[in-house]
C-alpha cells in the first residue's frame, strides 16, 4: 500500500533520494506501524519525534492504512504568547 511521508527540521536530512522537499510516497506492507515506518526510513531511535497520522497524534504502535499522510517532526521548544 502507499503512504505519504513528510519530514520537517531535523528529520529531513533522513530523506530518502527520491524524497523532493523531504516529502515522499512510499510502499509499505499492508500491516506496517508507525515504529516499523520509523525503522523503514532509518531514523535515529534516539532522536524525540512527534508523529501525526492524517493530522492526528500517532503512537508508534498506530497501525498505517493505504493513503495516510504521515509528517515526522522534533518536538517544538520555547516561544511566547
Amino acid at each position: 500500500m502507499t503512504i505519504t511521508v513528510r519530514l520537517f527540521a531535523t528529520f529531513r536530512e533522513f530523506s530518502p533520494k527520491e524524497a523532493v522537499n523531504a516529502t515522499l510516497a512510499l510502499e509499505v506492507g499492508e500491516h506496517e506501524s508507525v515504529q516499523g515506518l520509523v525503522n523503514m526510513l532509518s531514523l535515529p531511535e534516539d532522536l524525540p519525534r512527534i508523529v501525526l497520522v492524517n493530522g492526528q497524534q500517532a503512537t508508534e504502535d498506530s497501525a498505517l492504512r493505504a493513503g495516510d499522510m504521515v509528517s515526522i517532526f522534533p518536538p517544538l521548544i520555547g516561544g511566547q504568547w
